[in-house]
């Protein structure tokens, strides 16, 4: 009864992962333009570290804010690597 029951549930799995949607570019670009469209202000905080080679460069945070219909605010905070190795932000 154990096995059958652990078996009928990695079927149902597998079907389910089978049938997923596949959606096309054109597709997400029209669902994500629909969700755009219901929003009227966008807030969020991005966070971008560079690395060259094996050498990892400070990361650098940037703030937004979108509020429609015309509004766009930025703010980029950042730290300077200094040649002796201190950084200045």
């Amino acid at each position: 009864m154990r096995k059958l029951l652990i078996s009928l549930l990695l079927a149902i799995f597998l079907l389910g992962c089978t049938q997923t949607e596949q959606l096309t570019t054109d597709q997400i670009v029209e669902k994500m333009n629909e969700k755009y469209n219901k929003t009227h202000d966008i807030k969020g905080k991005i966070v971008v570290t560079q690395c060259l080679g094996n050498e990892t460069i400070s990361p650098q945070t940037i703030k937004f804010l979108i509020k429609k219909p015309d509004r766009f605010k930025e703010e980029i905070e950042s730290s300077m690597p200094l040649p002796n190795g201190t950084t200045r932000v």
